[in-house]
């Protein structure tokens, strides 16, 4: 889905940028930051953690939202230490791409059936 369609839409970062260290999100949020850099994933500019979501869209941008996206990277991670890097990688990429498809249609990742 584009910004174009279906009312107002903005640029996302899957995992948050500018989370302050007080706020309940910054644990999730860095961690996560650190999972991706730990692959090689530009978590700032990189298209892997860039998404189009809707303007206001509650839910989106929670500590819960934060945190189911932690955990599943936090698998990935643990893949890659257990298996290799490469593999950990692909599945982090696939946890955004996830991420980003259930953005597109109107669907929180905390939400998503976990046994894709």
């Amino acid at each position: 889905m584009s910004p174009g369609k279906h009312g107002s839409w903005h640029g996302h970062h899957i995992v948050m940028k500018g989370v302050k260290v007080n706020d309940s999100r910054y644990v999730y949020s860095q961690g996560s930051i650190d999972i991706l850099e730990s692959f090689d994933i530009d978590w700032y500019a990189g298209p892997e953690n860039l998404s189009w979501a809707p303007h206001n869209w509650e839910g989106l941008h929670t500590t819960e939202e934060q945190k189911a996206i932690f955990e599943a990277l936090s698998e990935a991670k643990q893949m890659g230490d257990q298996y290799g890097q490469e593999l950990g990688k692909n599945h982090a990429i696939k946890i955004l791409n996830q991420a980003r498809d259930l953005y597109s249609k109107g669907e929180l990742f905390q939400n998503r059936d976990q046994e894709d």
